[in-house]
């Protein structure tokens, strides 16, 4: 929760909209397929682009940033990101939403 909650301040300081949400995601294949995984995932609802757009920019730029898309929001999973790349991600945000 901390890393989401750290993430999350970034976010909503830099005046975009969104919201933190408790979630549980699936691990995937290999010995736990059915498996849920609780986490955090951070919301963020672009207003000026659709969130598709936000999406393939972020998964296109250099490094690829990776989130997935739910109910108009784009979501990052808290588990994932490093606290030293919170600056990086929110400023290629930023400069894609603008």
């Amino acid at each position: 929760m901390k890393k989401a909650a750290v993430f999350s301040g970034f976010v909503f300081h830099s005046g975009h909209t969104g919201s933190t949400i408790h979630n549980s995601l699936r691990a995937g294949g290999g010995s736990l397929p059915e498996m849920d995984l609780p986490t955090y995932t951070i919301s963020i609802k672009p207003l000026n682009i659709t969130v598709n757009e936000l999406e393939e920019k972020l998964r296109k730029g250099s490094p690829p940033v990776i989130a997935r898309i739910k109910d108009d929001s784009l979501l990052f999973d808290a588990r994932t990101l490093q606290e030293k790349d919170f600056g990086d991600i929110l400023l290629r945000i930023s400069s894609i939403i603008e």
